[in-house]
């Protein structure tokens, strides 16, 4: 086993993302995505980057803007799910135990929609994503999951969302 992330090839630390975000997706830490595709994914989180303030004008093209970024940016979702409470245990685990080359079926021209999965997928263990899709327009609405009532929780995440992307 690797003993560093830096350490891990691209395509392990893809594989290893996909695993953690399936797995929180069929814990109860994460619930099913209500997000249809990755333009989805990037607008919502660039609407809750702008509902939060932390980025006032961001703009869904500017969220994993591309496969090469996202394949960077794989390297910090990874340390953050590491780091995380409701996501520590599965990502540690994925780490120590990666699938093995032959299980990984992740290319890295999928890099974008597997960073943005995980992003999405960690982002529902903190907010309720409620996604209104109404006359061609989506739009997104955001609830603090624990402790609704402290608000600086869901600033930090979102500061936290925002230096990854």
């Amino acid at each position: 086993m690797p003993s560093s992330i830096a350490e891990l090839h691209d395509r392990e630390v893809l594989a290893i993302l996909g695993q953690v975000t399936e797995d929180l997706q069929a814990s109860a830490a994460a619930p099913s995505a209500p997000i249809a595709d990755d333009q989805e994914a990037r607008a919502a989180l660039a609407a809750f980057l702008r509902t939060t303030g932390v980025i006032e004008d961001a703009t869904p093209n500017a969220i994993v803007a591309d496969d090469i970024a996202a394949t960077e940016l794989s390297r910090e979702v990874l340390t953050v799910l590491l780091e995380d409470e409701a996501s520590s245990a599965l990502a540690t685990e994925a780490v120590q135990s990666p699938p093995a080359d032959d299980q990984m079926s992740i290319e890295l021209a999928m890099a974008g929609a597997v960073v943005l999965g995980a992003l999405i997928t960690w982002l529902q263990t903190k907010v309720h994503i409620k996604v209104k899709r109404e006359a061609g327009e989506t739009s997104f609405e955001f609830e603090l999951l624990k402790d609704a009532t402290d608000k600086d929780t869901i600033k930090n995440v979102a500061s936290t969302v925002a230096k990854m992307i």
